[in-house]
């Protein structure tokens, strides 16, 4: 009794420290790209394009919420995993990945289309205005891959799938920064916001195939 007590803790323990690992990756990376965002955006385009940028913090916020429904997925998926339920646990993981997908799509396309009134209730003006509504209409779609991305690469160990949310993190880092220097001259402050949902879009594609699987302990169903 006491040795499976043990094993038991041993394996919730070494469980919990992937998740949170997992999870240390995925925030680092995400808050990474924005640090490498603003030091192209200095760098290339300058002060005024900097703080067309810094506009925008509160809109960033909307991303905040949907991790906050991924740390819920997670937890329950855990809870559902640990008790056996794996019935309810690609119930919750699918029913989560459409409501995600549909909220942020949703918002994304409000973000495009109202993206002029927007700037100008966030207080940007003029030039800067003008320079946030680019960079609004490059990084929409951003808002949508970025939380898929977060959703799958937290979930990711359950599959024993460890090593891709590592290559999906390298995806979004090395891919955000290279299309922030290869798009900054030719489509200025549009080109970071493009840069962000490419390298997003480029982590979710990486991480993708791990929930394709029948046998995987989460998959998607059809």
């Amino acid at each position: 009794m006491k040795t499976d007590r043990i094993s038991r803790t041993k394996i919730v323990r070494e469980a919990y420290f992937r998740l949170v690992l997992v999870s240390i990756v995925s925030l680092a990376t995400t808050n990474l790209c924005g640090f490498i965002d603003n030091i192209v955006i200095s760098r290339y385009l300058g002060a005024q394009a900097l703080a067309a940028v810094g506009f925008f913090s509160p809109i960033s916020v909307l991303n905040g919420l949907a991790y906050v429904v991924v740390l819920g997925a997670v937890v329950l998926c855990g809870n559902f995993i640990g008790s056996g339920q794996s019935e309810k646990v690609n119930s919750l993981f699918n029913s989560s990945f459409i409501t995600i997908f549909a909220v942020c799509s949703l918002i994304a396309m409000i973000l495009m289309i109202c993206r002029s009134p927007l700037s100008i209730l966030l207080g940007a003006r003029d030039e800067a205005g003008r320079m946030l509504e680019a960079y609004i209409l490059g990084y929409a779609p951003c808002i949508m891959f970025s939380s898929l991305s977060a959703l799958l690469i937290s979930l990711a160990s359950f599959n024993n799938e460890l090593n891709k949310t590592y290559i999906a993190a390298a995806a979004m880092f090395f891919g955000n920064m290279g299309l922030d220097v290869l798009l900054a001259e030719p489509l200025g402050i549009f080109g970071i916001g493009l840069a962000s949902s490419l390298s997003s879009l480029a982590s979710l594609l990486v991480i993708l195939p791990a929930y394709i699987r029948k046998d995987a302990t989460i998959h998607f169903e059809h």
